[in-house]
């Protein structure tokens, strides 16, 4: 018997994982920029259908971010924010038409180039006339890959912010991005309602990861903050090329 009304194949044992798994990612990704959304796709991906992993993984970052973007809002550089959106909104629904027509080993291997040389090449700094073509890249690319975070750090490293505005700017582009590809989503016929008490529960244990991340971030940050993000971006890129090789 379920505690409460779960899709089909979704036992108490995975829900109550899946929750205390989202309080884990949203705490690391508030702490480091980064992270959490990779090792939530990676640990959802046998635990979920394949045509609902990208569309529940989107609704759970969204929420999760949401959360941060709210607690470190006086701290978003909110100039970015409005043309980043407006990128993401004809990225998102662009990608969830014609996007899977496009081979996932080389968007792999571009993104995995891009984040490797985000860390050891010279970005250009994104300036707010151009955000909205970062709004666009991000967006569409996330619609096949899911996660948007690593590729969206790389551009928000290139502002050269400290590092509580780098998690906090990241956090509000983040959101909307998540907002138009669910949406795009739920456009294209995906249910979402048959998640709904299960969502609701990853994001409350989301949100209580945030504060706790937060915490550290304001206190610590300075001291740690862009070698764990260059490490992260480094592991990742590589990670990728070598999925695309492979």
């Amino acid at each position: 018997m379920n505690f409460f009304y779960l899709p089909e194949g979704i036992s108490n044992l995975v829900a109550i994982s899946m929750i205390v798994l989202s309080f884990f990612t949203s705490f690391l990704s508030t702490a480091f920029s980064i992270g959490g959304g990779i090792v939530m796709l990676a640990v959802l991906s046998p635990l979920l259908p394949t045509s609902s992993l990208i569309p529940v993984h989107g609704i759970i970052q969204l929420g999760s971010n949401f959360g941060r973007a709210v607690l470190l809002f006086k701290y978003i550089k909110r100039d970015a924010i409005l043309p980043y959106a407006i990128g993401s909104i004809v990225g998102s629904f662009l990608g969830a038409s014609i996007f899977t027509n496009i081979p996932e080993q080389y968007i792999k291997l571009a993104i995995g180039l891009f984040i490797i040389f985000s860390v050891f090449g010279k970005l250009p700094k994104v300036k707010n006339g151009y955000l909205w073509l970062a709004g666009f890249v991000v967006s569409f690319m996330a619609m096949l890959l899911g996660v948007s975070g690593l590729l969206m750090a790389s551009f928000v490293k290139s502002m050269k912010l400290n590092p509580t505005d780098h998690v906090a700017t990241h956090a509000g582009m983040v959101t909307f991005q998540h907002l138009f590809k669910s949406i795009a989503f739920g456009f294209f016929g995906f249910q979402f309602i048959s998640y709904a008490p299960l969502l609701i529960g990853m994001i409350a244990s989301g949100f209580i990861g945030t504060v706790i991340g937060k915490k550290l971030l304001i206190s610590r940050g300075k001291v740690y903050f862009q070698t764990v993000l260059n490490i992260i971006l480094v592991v990742a890129g590589i990670s990728m090329l070598w999925e695309a090789i492979r």
